[in-house]
């Protein structure tokens, strides 16, 4: 079975971001879009650019593998 030429693994908003976003977005519990929205916007500005610096050292390092592997699926 190959692998589709689409991963997210390598999709920088499906390995951080979406993820970041629902666990620090539902806290608050937000009922109503205009609230979801202006708590994704608090969260997103909010992101500390020390955590930024360890995903994209991580996301580079998951790149660097993937080339090296050929893009053979990995864990």
């Amino acid at each position: 079975l190959e692998w589709p030429p689409y991963s997210p693994d390598l999709n920088p908003y499906d390995y951080f971001l979406w993820g970041y976003i629902k666990d620090n977005c539902y806290s608050g519990n937000p009922e109503i879009v205009p609230d979801l929205i202006a708590e994704i916007k608090k969260v997103v500005n909010n992101i500390k650019d020390n955590i930024l610096k360890k995903v994209f050292t991580s996301f580079r390092k998951r790149i660097e593998f993937c080339t090296d592997s050929n893009g053979v699926h990995f864990e």
